[in-house]
């Protein structure tokens, strides 16, 4: 059996999302990676619905990041986690999903004197957590 990983790194996107006032007034750029390493049932994905549409997926984590304002970093991950387990159970694509990884960056973090920091989300056989 074929194992894959689809990865979508570096996606730029700014929002609104910290514990400042700052950060919720003038906002900020994130970056965003992710990947879904996942089992090929079919023996070879020959055709766009044996696999995971990746501009369908950038499209889920846009619309989850800018859905509603968190506070912290671990929160908006778990949001785009779950936006993207929703995805991918309506697509019949979690019975082969090994686990996927999401990192969210932010840059410039208020009162720190680092080029960003970084939270990580692994959310491994996520079909069977929610069986």
């Amino acid at each position: 059996m074929n194992t894959y990983t689809i990865r979508i790194p570096k996606l730029k996107l700014f929002g609104y999302h910290g514990c400042y006032e700052k950060e919720k007034k003038e906002g900020q750029e994130f970056e965003i990676d992710v990947e879904i390493n996942f089992k090929d049932e079919n023996q070879g994905c020959q055709k766009l619905g044996d696999t995971i549409d990746y501009s369908d997926l950038c499209s889920i984590i846009k619309t989850s990041f800018n859905e509603k304002r968190f506070n912290l970093l671990e929160a908006l991950v778990n949001h785009i986690s779950y936006s993207i387990f929703k995805y991918l159970e309506y697509n019949d694509a979690l019975l082969g999903v090994l686990f996927w990884k999401i990192k969210v960056r932010k840059f410039n973090p208020e009162g720190m004197d680092v080029p960003y920091v970084e939270v990580e989300y692994i959310d491994y056989e996520p079909y069977d957590k929610r069986e």
